[in-house]
């Protein structure tokens, strides 16, 4: 038994795991933010519960990469490293997900006091928005 292996396969399992697990806790959140009831997100007011959904999308996009990484070279025992397409990959996940907040926040009235749906799209628009820019950026510099 290749104890290497077993190690890689380890780390792979627990980075999906990880992911799936803070994917768990962002919608948890959400249901528990909609049970409270609004306002939800305001000058004023930011309901405690889209603050756990805001951590748990955050660690959820934070681990991507990471479980990428790990994928791509279990399946090609010959790379030790592979965050190039790693990263590339992980644009290509988050961008959808930045679709998916614009067309929250900006399709109908933005009230994201009143609507949950448009405080998660301004958490995910904020949170994916920057992992897209920084992308782009990482993607310039060359």
């Amino acid at each position: 038994m290749d104890l290497e292996k077993v190690g890689e396969t380890d780390r792979s399992s627990i980075l999906s795991l990880a992911v799936l697990a803070s994917l768990g806790i962002a919608a948890a959140a959400l249901i528990l933010a909609a049970l409270k009831g609004g306002p939800y997100l305001s000058l004023d007011f930011l309901n405690p519960w889209l603050v756990v959904f805001a951590a748990g999308i955050f660690a959820a996009f934070a681990a991507l990469p990471f479980a990428f990484n790990e994928k791509i070279v279990a399946s090609d025992p010959k790379r030790t490293e592979a965050w190039e397409r790693a990263m590339l990959f992980w644009g290509l996940i988050i961008l959808p997900v930045f679709l998916l907040a614009v067309a929250l926040v900006f399709a109908g009235g933005f009230s994201p006091q009143h609507s949950l749906a448009d405080a998660a799209g301004v958490v995910l628009l904020i949170e994916a928005g920057l992992i897209e820019l920084s992308l782009v950026a990482w993607l310039l510099a060359g």
